[in-house]
């Protein structure tokens, strides 16, 4: 169930050859990091805190600034050079694929947005339509592959593509508690 947390944790990523879903788990793995740092700040453990935030931050490592997609790295660093976005089958993902997990980063929207491009590019030319990211605009729901967790909701709750101004989280919770569980500090 945890394989590769020890190289998460030495190297910040799962290493693709430690698990077939290296990214998968790099991705899981980092959200875990911010619910342990939000449980330690309401524990009053600011070492921990601190700790387990900076680590949450390892969604970072996975993401391919020059194809736009989390894609699976080697443990010598580099990323995979065989990769399809769209297969849902030996790429580094549990149940999805690059298209779906690039948008599971719950703790850090406005991190992944930036990484993105920003705002005007994340949500693109549909945004005057309500339509947010470049995958809503697809017209084939199959390539949302065999997805399991809805992250694409997640990002419906940050940001009002309509309007691009920030969306009062606890308004929208409901997104997030119903996908994940998740209750914010």
């Amino acid at each position: 169930w945890y394989d590769g947390l020890g190289e998460y944790i030495r190297l910040g990523y799962v290493p693709e050859g430690k698990s077939g879903s290296s990214v998968s788990k790099t991705l899981e793995y980092a959200f875990d990091d911010w619910c342990i740092a939000q449980a330690a700040r309401k524990l009053g453990r600011a070492d921990i805190e601190q700790e387990f935030s900076k680590r949450a931050q390892n969604w970072q490592n996975v993401y391919d600034a020059r194809i736009g997609f989390m894609r699976p790295r080697l443990s010598d660093g580099s990323f995979r050079k065989e990769f399809d976005v769209l297969s849902t089958h030996d790429q580094g993902f549990i149940e999805g694929n690059a298209w779906n997990y690039s948008l599971y980063v719950p703790q850090d929207p406005a991190g992944l947005i930036a990484k993105m491009g920003g705002s005007q590019r994340f949500w693109g030319p549909g945004a005057a339509f309500g339509v947010g990211y470049e995958f809503f605009q697809l017209r084939d729901i199959a390539l949302f592959g065999e997805l399991e967790v809805a992250a694409y909701r997640l990002v419906t709750k940050y940001t009002d593509p309509t309007t691009m101004t920030d969306v009062d989280p606890k308004t929208t919770m409901v997104n997030a508690q119903m996908v994940f569980g998740i209750t914010w500090f």
